[in-house]
């Protein structure tokens, strides 16, 4: 190992650092680095670090720092870490090499500002849309309670209009606002694989499905319609069917069972009763109402079928009806996708407190 480092010889190796923008560059100063053990963890009378004069120009160099053992969040005597030296520059191959290899996004430097508000000050547009799409919050507040938006163009020599600063800043909400819809759908599309799916093979009834032979109970629907079914099979099948058709209930001697729901969703019940195979159609026409079946008769592989269907149609339009369906029968993952989707966009929300399906569910 060569000498220890004084503190001209380190001053001047920072400031190739700086430049280090060719390969040639890269390998002299890496070739400095590996000869004098620790000096990726110096610091200057100021804090700064190699990383952080790295982070102004190419990122081979930052490769090679970390690599070494640099430190991606250190910070220098006012709290400026490199991602937010890189973001100053509208730097984003580094901050994109920063993040991948660990920087956080929620530090701060002395005055509470962040890497996005760096860019912002500096009118690095482009890297301020960058480190939006990392999860960098638009409505962070620094210790002065400005945001990146307030900030926008402060910094030294910097002079925009009004007008274009409103344009720029305009892009950096859709951008924010497009962001957060992005890691909601990604969410949604995490959860939506941990609902299991059971197939069960074809049942020996499904000839006898809506058949009159050998029918001896009806199922009456909500306008009137009567449906022909099976007392065995309903009672073999529903444990709620069963006790209604057997005994001294009014349905036992009469035969007719008088359902609360659809036509369609009754017969996509019984088609799953009789065969194991799920109604497509009626889970788009009337899913509350088939799920609302599923789960009153026991069938919990018609709910989880209902679940998947759900989150595999969610939108902004349907969040709220299945948001109360969700919660009225204890479905997490759906419930989670939901809140997921609510919580991305505050149109969203602003819609979901006022619909009437929230304010009932609120009161339920």
């Amino acid at each position: 190992m060569a000498a220890v480092m004084n503190d001209d010889e380190f001053y001047k190796l920072s400031l190739k650092a700086n430049y280090a923008n060719t390969a040639e560059k890269v390998a002299e100063v890496l070739s400095i680095v590996d000869q004098h053990e620790g000096i990726v963890h110096r610091a200057d009378e100021n804090g700064y670090r190699l990383l952080h004069r790295a982070s102004m120009g190419g990122t081979e160099l930052i490769r090679g720092l970390i690599d070494r053992g640099a430190e991606v969040s250190a910070k220098d005597s006012y709290g400026t870490d490199a991602l937010m030296y890189a973001a100053w520059n509208g730097h984003i191959p580094a901050a994109t090499l920063l993040l991948d290899r660990g920087a956080d996004v929620n530090a701060r430097e002395n005055d509470g500002q962040n890497a996005l508000m760096f860019a912002a000050k500096n009118d690095k547009l482009d890297c301020a849309v960058f480190l939006l799409t990392r999860g960098f919050d638009l409505d962070a507040t620094g210790n002065n309670g400005q945001t990146a938006l307030d900030l926008y163009c402060i910094g030294p020599g910097k002079n925009l209009t009004n007008e274009v600063k409103e344009q720029r800043r305009e892009v950096m909400r859709a951008a924010f606002t497009k962001a957060k819809l992005d890691r909601a759908q990604q969410e949604i599309a995490t959860l939506r694989k941990e609902v299991a799916i059971f197939r069960r093979p074809a049942h020996v009834c499904a000839s006898m499905l809506f058949s009159e032979d050998f029918s001896d109970v009806a199922l009456e629907v909500v306008g009137g319609e009567r449906i022909p079914a099976h007392r065995n099979i309903l009672a073999a099948s529903s444990e709620c069917l069963g006790a209604l058709l057997k005994g001294q209930w009014a349905e036992s001697a009469s035969g007719v069972v008088r359902m609360e729901q659809s036509a369609m969703a009754v017969k996509a019940l019984l088609r799953f009763l009789y065969t194991g195979e799920v109604d497509e159609a009626a889970l788009v026409s009337d899913l509350g109402g088939v799920l609302e079946l599923a789960a009153l008769h026991g069938q919990d592989e018609l709910v989880s079928f209902c679940e998947q269907h759900a989150l595999q149609s969610l939108t902004v339009r349907t969040v709220v009806t299945k948001l109360v369906a969700a919660h009225l029968h204890k479905l997490t993952v759906l419930k989670a996708a939901c809140i997921a989707l609510i919580k991305s966009d505050m149109r969203t929300q602003a819609a979901v407190l006022r619909s009437k399906a929230f304010r009932q569910l609120e009161e339920t």
